[in-house]
């Protein structure tokens, strides 16, 4: 098959010469097929030694060997099968505490991780000699990777999972501090891996060409299930954001979520609304909110009221950040200065600054032993560069991914321009969706594992198309994660770890 491949190629190829430039479209459509039959050909090399081969998606069949339990880490993540690729990097820092951090496996010998795994708590320096960064120190000291197993309890138990690095190759423009693009790296083995069912390199794109703009991708690790601070869910004014603490509601100062009637069940619009419509469940199923506005206004003075559902939340509801709020000592700041303070305690108002709190706000620990995965969606260049702007995204070189949020709306108009007693309602229009990010992620102790692609149909294969990167906080709205992109860093890792998956 190959061979045919290679004949088509040069067939291809030669045609191509042929027409030269005298027919314009001719060449296109040479270049088309060209790059067509290359990936075809790069995509056959791929089956002579297996690669990203796994089932996707959750585990659904007990594990035998599983010692924990399997509880979220990953942002609203599940348990999935087995990904053979995926390596769990400790690191032992200067002042003996440990961090940890995501990679993948790319073959026998190398590993690829992200620069920040590195040189974010350990010595890096720019050597002029070798054009770029390189480390400062000896990483069979401080660095181990583990590959194989799904449940680090049973690490224990298969003390040759564990392996030691030799060497670690940080990309050369990336510099902690100054420039967080570039953000990858590879780390060495001491020993050559034993490839099985459990251990296997996840692939590579084969090119440029590789599609990694669209689509639905996925990413794994062993990092935190949540914040280390409390925050919203997707249901309330206020989604996936922090919560703020200590928050003032009806003369109260609240330093945890709460489980009382929250504002929007004591709005008195809304529960004209819901006397009138009568409604039997309020906002109706699959509606997040419903807006009250002024007949006849079409300006941003319509809007009455905001009504959310009225119950306290299973895990109860909190006061929010103010993320206009730059000013240390004001109400809602929760910048890195704020003191969290009375001064600083937000006033929670009828349909904004609060909201739902999510479950781990009970919860302080964010640490568990077995790999989460999560699917995200790949966010379009345009929306990348605004949402990731203030990390300095750079859109040819790093990708966004998130899970995308539809909340859907009902409007009404309110007949007269007070809240009297027989105030009356027409709908407006009905089941209008907001679109925003957030709720699903990766988190800390994620960082440098794969974020990839299912390709192919009959027997789907992993390719790694991005590194877990940077991000501001955890699933918060509208900040997707940001992750360096594989593709153009190929001849990078080919020159260093070189280009045979088997090898």
């Amino acid at each position: 098959m190959i061979s045919l491949v290679r004949s088509l190629l040069l067939f291809v190829f030669l045609g191509q010469i042929a027409h030269g430039e005298e027919d314009s479209s001719e060449k296109r459509f040479y270049a088309k097929r060209l790059a067509q039959l290359q990936e075809l050909l790069a995509q056959r090399r791929s089956m002579n030694c297996p690669c990203g081969i796994a089932k996707r998606g959750e585990q659904r069949s007990p594990n035998v060997d599983q010692m924990s339990d399997a509880k979220p880490r990953i942002v609203n993540g599940y348990e999935p099968e087995y990904r053979p690729w995926m390596t769990f990097i400790q690191q032992r820092t200067l002042d003996n505490k440990l961090k940890i951090c995501g990679g993948s496996i790319i073959n026998k010998r190398w590993i690829l991780t992200a620069a920040h795994c590195i040189c974010m708590t350990m010595p890096c320096k720019q050597d002029p000699s070798k054009a770029g960064t390189v480390i400062d120190f000896d990483p069979k000291e401080y660095f181990r990777v583990v590959v194989g197993l799904k449940d680090l309890a049973l690490l224990p138990r298969y003390p040759e999972s564990t392996h030691v690095i030799v060497d670690i190759v940080v990309h050369p423009k990336y510099f902690f501090g100054k420039n967080e693009r570039d953000d990858i790296a590879l780390l060495k083995l001491e020993n050559e891996l034993i490839f099985s069912d459990k251990i296997m390199p996840i692939c590579l794109p084969y090119g440029t060409r590789f599609p990694d703009q669209l689509g639905e991708v996925f990413v794994a690790g062993w990092g935190a299930r949540h914040e280390l601070k409390c925050t919203t869910n997707e249901y309330g004014p206020v989604r996936n954001s922090k919560c703020k603490f200590p928050f003032r509601y009806k003369m109260m100062l609240a330093h945890e979520c709460i489980k009382m009637s929250n504002p929007t069940s004591l709005d008195a619009m809304c529960r004209m609304l819901k006397k009138k419509q009568n409604f039997s469940v309020f906002p109706p199923e699959g509606v997040v909110h419903i807006d009250i506005e002024r007949k006849g206004k079409a300006d941003d003075d319509s809007l009455m009221t905001r009504c959310f559902n009225q119950s306290v939340g299973e895990y109860g509801w909190c006061g929010t950040c103010i993320e206009s709020e730059k000013t240390p000592g004001r109400p809602g700041y929760c910048g890195t200065n704020a003191t969290n303070g009375e001064d600083e305690a937000v006033d929670v108002e009828a349909f904004q600054s609060w909201g739902f709190c999510n479950k781990h706000c009970s919860n302080s620990n964010p640490l568990k032993d077995i790999l989460q995965e999560v699917k995200l969606e790949l966010v379009p260049r345009a929306s990348c560069e605004s949402l990731g702007g203030f990390m300095n995204v750079s859109t040819k070189t790093e990708l966004c991914a998130g899970h995308r949020v539809f909340t859907s709306r009902h409007e009404y108009y309110a007949n007269k321009n007070s809240e009297e007693p027989d105030l009356s309602f027409e709908i407006k229009a009905k089941d209008e969706r907001e679109v925003s990010y957030g709720g699903k992620d990766a988190c800390v102790g994620d960082s440098g594992g794969p974020l990839w692609k299912w390709i192919g149909k009959k027997r789907p294969r992993a390719f790694a198309i991005g590194v877990v990167s940077r991000g501001k906080g955890c699933a918060r709205k509208d900040n997707p994660g940001i992750y360096t992109r594989v593709k153009l860093y190929l001849d990078w890792i080919f020159a260093h770890a070189g280009d045979d998956k088997c090898s």
